[in-house]
């Protein structure tokens, strides 16, 4: 709707406004692929690869140590010493 009046405003034909319209956003279109094209370049120029090692304060738990070193079959059994008489 506004297309048409802006056609009717300008007085020329409905087709020469659209075509405008398509040749701006194709204009748009490759101005915005150049700009993305320089920033990435740029960006690959100034690239230096990195890493960052990132520590753990975290420690493991007692129960962590229960359960790898036997856990109840280990540390709930008490072992019963009977002495034989003599």
């Amino acid at each position: 709707m506004v297309l048409d009046n802006l056609a009717v405003a300008l007085e020329v034909d409905k087709v020469v406004v659209e075509e405008a319209i398509a040749a701006t956003a194709q204009v748009i279109a490759d101005a915005n692929r150049l700009a993305e094209a320089k920033r990435d370049a740029a960006w690959r120029e100034s690239f230096k690869p990195h890493a960052y090692l990132v520590g753990s304060q975290n420690r493991p738990s007692q129960i962590t140590f229960y359960g790898m070193t036997g856990g109840p079959e280990r540390w709930l059994k008490i072992p019963s010493i009977c002495h034989s008489p003599r």
